[in-house]
């Protein structure tokens, strides 16, 4: 019995090997065809940029050359210090901010879908509140809570975590809900509890919906760490650049655009964060079930 075994694992070994290297081929196809259309898109781009140059003969001050904005990245500002390595410093306390109220997002807002999925009733209470707080501008919330608070890295973080918690929040409800009843009957005749119901079943099939929801939160945690930089009173961070450099527009033009580029590439960098968090998470539940 076990010689006629053998074969049949040697098989099932084999298949699973090729398997494994099929998808490793496939996510490195995927992955250079996602980095040769991020390098269209900017050569697009740039290409757009400085052809509106031309086309609108727009001077240095209504909107300066990209290489501009990059020897300008690489000048010294007033304070002595290389202009990249300055917005540098202010990325990463916004980011610690941002960062901070994404994890505040993800906790409240995957507790809030849970009971909004689990219980009808719940749910219903919840929802209405839920949207209520996202129809608010947070432009209007931010200044009060500044006002309230004070001007420390917290109150930005639950400024980020409360733009943040709404994307979280729906798409945990709509994935942990979004069970079939064939699966949940299934799981019934085995005996499973609640509990079993809820960890083998409803969040492995929820994964799609959350991390899908926890990109769009990566990115308004950015937007919201910045909107609440803005108020006055606040000393650092990108979004206080950003204001810097739109006071003084018209004599350096470069800081504004070098301050918005930042941004975007902290907000790229948040949701790619998010992204490789998927792709392990999800690849350790494929092989879990493999195996």
């Amino acid at each position: 019995m076990s010689a006629s075994a053998g074969p049949e694992v040697a098989a099932q070994f084999s298949a699973r090997e090729r398997w494994i290297t099929d998808e490793r081929a496939e996510r490195l196809r995927a992955a250079s065809a996602r980095i040769t259309l991020v390098l269209i898109l900017v050569g697009l781009f740039l290409g757009g940029w400085e052809f509106l140059k031309w086309a609108t003969e727009a001077p240095r001050t209504t909107l300066p050359h990209f290489h501009e904005v990059v020897d300008y990245l690489f000048s010294i500002n007033s304070q002595g210090d290389v202009v990249w390595l300055a917005i540098g410093r202010n990325l990463r306390l916004t980011f610690i901010e941002a960062l901070s109220g994404l994890s505040v997002a993800i906790v409240a807002g995957f507790a809030a879908g849970t009971l909004m999925a689990l219980s009808r009733w719940t749910g219903r209470g919840i929802m209405p509140f839920v949207i209520g707080a996202q129809t608010v501008p947070i432009v209007a919330i931010a200044p009060a809570l500044v006002i309230w608070l004070g001007t420390g890295w917290e109150t930005k973080a639950l400024i980020a975590g409360f733009l943040a918690f709404f994307p979280i929040a729906v798409t945990s409800a709509r994935g942990i809900g979004d069970v079939s009843q064939d699966s949940l009957d299934l799981m019934a005749s085995y005996g499973a509890s609640r509990t079993e119901v809820f960890f083998k079943l409803r969040l492995p099939s929820a994964l799609p919906y959350i991390f899908t929801g926890l990109e769009v939160a990566a990115a308004f945690s950015v937007i919201g760490a910045i909107v609440a930089e803005l108020p006055v009173g606040s000393q650092e961070g990108i979004g206080v650049v950003i204001l810097t450099s739109q006071q003084y527009f018209s004599l350096q033009p470069e800081s504004l655009f070098a301050a918005i580029g930042g941004a975007c590439l902290l907000g790229g960098a948040m949701v790619g964060m998010v992204r490789i968090i998927q792709i392990v998470v999800l690849r350790g539940h494929r092989a879990q079930e493999l195996s």
